[in-house]
């Protein structure tokens, strides 16, 4: 079973979306990720299998089963645009270690 952790931008209730031109941002902020528009996907350079992607839909950005440095990773990206990491038990990150419920 995969656990899905979503970076997204909300304000209230009201989500606000993430668009394309602040992730091709992120990619040019962040030069060991790029952008892959085939995938629709914010791809890690690093030489490994396991580097993670980040897939943007419906104005966010999301992976499954992320390690402690993509939940780093994504932490520093959602401070960049001004959002926040959240999981599937709804829960908000703080750190990749610590979170908490709204």
């Amino acid at each position: 079973m995969s656990y899905h952790v979503t970076i997204l931008r909300t304000k209230g209730k009201q989500t606000i979306p993430i668009s394309t031109e602040e992730v091709l941002a992120l990619a040019a902020a962040f030069p060991q990720w790029e952008y892959d528009a085939g995938q629709s996907a914010l791809v890690s350079r690093a030489d490994s299998e396991a580097a993670p992607a980040l897939w943007f839909s419906d104005g966010e950005l999301w992976t499954k089963n992320p390690s402690e440095d993509t939940l780093s990773t994504m932490l520093e990206f959602a401070a960049h645009i001004g959002a926040r990491v959240r999981g599937d038990e709804l829960e908000t990150y703080r750190t990749p270690t610590g979170s908490y419920l709204h």
